[in-house]
């Protein structure tokens, strides 16, 4: 992705192997290109798999701005203050996430429930409920 982090599923062994993953399930985030192991507990089904913000970039207004004017596809997070914790399994390739912690900007694109998924496609944004 442009910003943050492209979560993919993959059941090819071939590629596992070739970013060291040699044991199932493994969840393997991918920052600027670099694959990073999650090394916390996958199959406890009373915590979290992660804290997602801490895998999802921050930005402002100014950049969210820039980068829904370059991206055909985009997702992100707005967060209230507290932030969130949610265990997702995303399947589709190439989809960048960033957070960011504006409710009066996040108005303007008719969110008022915070935290809040959008995906935007050229600029349009559809709220996931």
């Amino acid at each position: 992705g442009f910003l943050g982090i492209d979560f993919i599923k993959n059941d090819d062994p071939i590629a596992a192997k070739h970013f060291q993953v040699f044991s199932a399930p493994a969840l393997m985030s991918f920052r600027h290109g670099n694959p990073i192991a999650y090394d916390g507990e996958l199959l406890d089904g009373e915590k979290d798999v992660f804290e997602l913000k801490d895998y999802i970039e921050p930005v402002n207004r100014k950049l969210l701005d820039k980068y829904l004017m370059k991206m055909t596809c985009y997702s992100y997070f707005y967060t209230d203050n507290e932030g969130m914790r949610r265990d997702l399994n995303w399947t589709r390739k190439d989809i960048t996430f960033v957070r960011i912690n504006d409710p009066r900007y996040a108005k303007k694109y008719g969110v008022n429930r915070l935290p809040s998924l959008v995906y935007f496609r050229r600029r349009f944004p559809s709220i996931f409920r």
